[in-house]
């Protein structure tokens, strides 16, 4: 995401938080700091922040002690892949619906071929290459669905400042679509991660013997230890 620098306007492509510092010590070595706000936060327990109407059916957002709850980087990796998977499937369904249409088998061969080289490409995070106008459609309607950053194709990113009111973003960065990423990503942990968690306890699929143990298999799963009470209530 791009940040307003100073008085000037002048702006700064970050890849991180806002917040983190990179010095060079006196030892010569250079160093990263404050990296504490490297993963989005978790609008579930951030104050006065915007949370799905789903997660409002559940309670949240609720009070927390600070500022700092994060998401987990497995949830981002596993919230990242489905939505993916999902990008992909939805491309796919809207080209076959296209061709169904179609009588000529040996282009819908072609446009076939041509719309599976773009979703591996799209798979691997590389822009797909493509002058197919179906292929080009599906990939506009894929994106849309999965309210991608991009609406040509899969674009599906977090900026962990998007909630700061200490930070001014760049006239061209879309913070509402930024934010809205990062409350489903918290809904998707409630809604999926949760829910797949004590299924996964109940036939016996994982068996966390202690403390320990449970905190590494909910932490495995994205699921951060302020939402025990929440398993324990399902």
């Amino acid at each position: 995401h791009e940040v307003v620098i100073d008085e000037k306007g002048n702006t700064a492509k970050l890849f991180t938080s806002y917040e983190t510092k990179g010095i060079i010590g006196n030892d010569g070595r250079h160093y990263v700091l404050d990296l504490l706000r490297t993963m989005p936060p978790d609008v579930h327990y951030l104050q006065d922040a915007e949370v799905t109407e789903k997660s409002k059916q559940m309670g949240f957002p609720r009070p927390f002690p600070h500022k700092l709850a994060t998401l987990r980087q497995e949830l981002v990796d596993i919230f990242h892949e489905a939505r993916c998977m999902q990008f992909i499937k939805m491309a796919a369904a809207h080209v076959r619906q296209q061709l169904n249409a179609s009588k000529e088998s040996q282009e819908s061969v072609d446009i076939e071929n041509e719309v599976t080289r773009a979703l591996v490409e799209v798979s691997e995070g590389r822009d797909p290459l493509t002058t197919c106008n179906i292929t080009k459609e599906a990939l506009s309607k894929a994106a849309e669905a999965v309210h991608s950053l991009r609406p040509d194709t899969f674009d599906v990113r977090f900026n962990p400042d998007c909630f700061s009111n200490t930070v001014k973003h760049a006239p061209g960065e879309d913070l509402e679509k930024q934010r809205r990423l990062v409350m489903e990503a918290a809904e998707f942990l409630v809604t999926c991660q949760l829910p797949e968690f004590v299924s996964s306890c109940v036939d016996a699929s994982i068996t966390p013997i202690d403390g320990e143990s449970l905190c590494d298999l909910m932490h495995a799963r994205g699921i951060n230890v302020r939402y025990l009470g929440d398993i324990v209530r399902m």
